[in-house]
């Protein structure tokens, strides 16, 4: 019997991910790739019982995406 050598194969390539997944991707809750869906700022394919975002969903969000550019703000002061 061969075993795979799972370090020497690519991993495939995924088509889609749940919202969940697509969340995790973007290193944020569950509740966030819900809330892309559902204001309709990601589109969705569903089937067999089940919501999936297409990669290229994933890919077009990141290509959006801005560089992170921090600003110093200034220091409100202490509430007495």
């Amino acid at each position: 019997m061969k075993t795979q050598d799972n370090g020497s194969q690519p991993s495939p390539t995924v088509a889609a991910y749940t919202p969940t997944q697509f969340a995790q991707r973007l290193g944020r809750s569950a509740t966030y790739g819900y809330r892309l869906l559902y204001s309709g700022k990601v589109k969705a394919v569903t089937g067999f019982g089940r919501i999936l975002i297409p990669a290229t969903e994933l890919n077009r969000v990141l290509s959006q995406a801005d560089t992170y550019n921090p600003s110093k703000r200034e220091a409100r002061p202490l509430a007495a």
